[in-house]
């Protein structure tokens, strides 16, 4: 029901181990076997707090939602270019390098989800007033009378950029029922609050 990016508990160490573990791996046999593959590859990976051995859960062989939201606005220069290396096959694809800013990802949820989420609710959504929150579509629609209506669980979700994750994180919660509303709208009020706690607690410490 939402993401934030960067996470600073994912260390190097944690990297390296995905990598040799499960990445690498997994590339090896994809060659071994003749099995090409060319596009977006996605682990979706657990790892157990104050442990740094990961566990994966699944591949998916497109981007994570909403992760995706909150990994694109941190990339320099944006996405398009390395999609468009990787389809077209180029020999020496640059690697993408992120920002040091943060972002965070708010899904708003239709009544009901996920169980029996409720559709064709107007939704209503005025100007942003923030150049740095970006509204993606997900479950909605336009009904017969041309009105935006939900279409889904997942209907909305607001991606904030900031200096850090504190300052996207009220970006990204300032937008919701200011700038966007529909009936029985719902999400998580705890979206990278984890992170500011773990913050505020490093600096008792320190």
């Amino acid at each position: 029901m939402g993401v934030y990016a960067p996470v600073p508990m994912v260390t190097e160490a944690i990297v390296d181990e995905v990598r040799r573990k499960i990445l690498d791996p997994s590339v090896d046999a994809m060659v071994k076997e003749n099995v090409p593959f060319q596009g977006v590859l996605y682990l979706n990976i657990i790892v157990k707090h104050g442990s740094e051995d990961p566990h994966l859960l699944e591949f998916n062989a497109r981007f994570g939602d909403p992760e995706a939201q909150g990994i694109a606005p941190l990339v320099k220069g944006g996405l398009v270019t390395h999609m468009r290396e990787i389809a077209e096959d180029s020999k020496r694809p640059s690697l993408p390098e992120c920002a040091s800013s943060a972002s965070v990802v708010v899904v708003l949820a239709s009544k009901g989800y996920p169980t029996n989420p409720s559709t064709g609710d107007r939704i209503t959504i005025r100007k942003l007033s923030q150049n740095n929150v970006v509204l993606f579509h997900a479950g909605t629609a336009i009904d017969s009378t041309g009105k935006l209506v939900t279409a889904g669980g997942r209907v909305l979700n607001i991606a904030a950029t900031g200096p850090d994750v504190e300052s996207a994180r009220k970006a990204a919660y300032s937008t919701t029922g200011s700038s966007v509303q529909f009936p029985g709208m719902q999400y998580r009020r705890d979206i990278g609050s984890g992170e500011l706690r773990r913050r505020k607690l490093e600096q008792i410490q320190t």
